[in-house]
């Protein structure tokens, strides 16, 4: 749910900077955007520190528990916590690549989009505001169970669904085929 928010945030907040390019895609033709974008600066700022689990968008949340079940849970290890660890960092130098390329430095916005630069309308800045406030609400609902005990707080939504998951999941045995 929570990467549904924020992966969606970023997609609908690169259309809108695409709507208001006229069409503009590559990302080295942009730049300086922020002054003349700035809600769709905003949201697609949220939607970044969300997916790069910068604390306390749900991104962090569910990054968190990602890495410690991949560290700790059976069959993890620190070589598999290392790799999303790495994976994580990637994610952040390339999000915020992005960021600085599309929202800062100079404009290399051609000319003759100059004038036609604006914000997206209603029926995308109001789905924009939704998807951008989702991954600051979303991480709360369902925090994972050692933050909510040090924090002493309770997860109502992540209470009522624990009963349709099971606690461990069932051990499978891999045999080797029968030869013939």
């Amino acid at each position: 749910m929570t990467h549904a928010f924020f992966k969606a945030c970023l997609f609908l907040g690169a259309g809108a900077v695409l709507h208001a390019l006229q069409g503009e895609e590559d990302m080295r033709n942009m730049g300086a955007l922020a002054r003349r974008l700035p809600f769709t600066f905003a949201t697609f700022l949220a939607g970044t520190l969300a997916l790069c689990g910068i604390p306390p968008f749900a991104g962090f949340f569910s990054k968190d528990e990602i890495l410690w079940q991949a560290w700790s849970a059976q069959g993890g290890s620190p070589w598999l916590w290392l790799v999303g660890l790495a994976a994580s960092g990637l994610t952040a130098f390339y999000m915020f690549r992005a960021i600085y390329l599309t929202f800062f430095g100079t404009s290399r916005v051609a000319e003759r989009l100059q004038a036609g630069v604006h914000e997206p309308p209603p029926s995308m800045s109001i789905v924009l505001a939704v998807l951008a406030v989702g991954p600051l609400v979303a991480g709360f609902i369902g925090m994972p169970g050692v933050l909510r005990e040090l924090l002493g707080v309770s997860a109502p939504f992540y209470s009522f669904l624990a009963p349709m998951f099971p606690r461990r999941l069932p051990s499978i045995t891999l045999r080797a085929p029968r030869s013939r």
